[in-house]
């Protein structure tokens, strides 16, 4: 493939195919990429409700309420619902455009999170060693932190 990106997702009967074609790589790297992706409403990687995975491991009780941290957080359905479900959510979006969609769903939900509109590169120095390490791998892929 030529592209930089490349996202399938199964939603419903439906897939959702995205590419980028023929842009350097240090393109995903700019926050304004990712604005105008949202800006445009060119987000088909987003799921519309918090990622199914994340939702089982929380129903079943095999993740317990902690401190997270959700990278890449979007629009913030997981973040919303990890919140709902007791853990303390530390949000990172490098997307202003997101960031502020997201201030806005957290407002609406009345719930507490810290979100952050920066480079997950340049987290504050006091959230480094705050998390520890889960990969949750499936037919959803996702990556998150959690206190052990």
């Amino acid at each position: 493939m030529n592209g930089i990106f490349s996202f399938e997702s199964n939603r419903g009967n439906s897939i959702t195919h995205m590419k980028i074609q023929n842009h350097h790589t240090s393109i995903v790297s700019s926050p304004s990429f990712w604005d105008e992706s949202y800006n445009e409403n060119a987000i088909g990687w987003d799921l519309g409700t918090a990622t199914p995975v994340f939702v089982e491991l929380i129903q079943s009780q095999k993740l317990k309420p902690c401190r997270v941290c959700i990278l890449g957080s979007g629009l913030g359905h997981d973040v919303i619902y990890f919140a709902q479900h007791g853990f303390d959510v530390v949000s990172v979006e490098f997307s202003e455009a997101a960031a502020k969609l997201q201030r806005e769903a957290i407002l609406e939900a009345g719930i507490h999170v810290e979100l952050l509109n920066s480079d997950l590169f340049q987290l504050p120095q006091t959230h480094f060693e705050s998390f520890g390490s889960v990969k949750i791998t499936g037919s959803e892929r996702a990556v998150m932190s959690c206190v052990i």
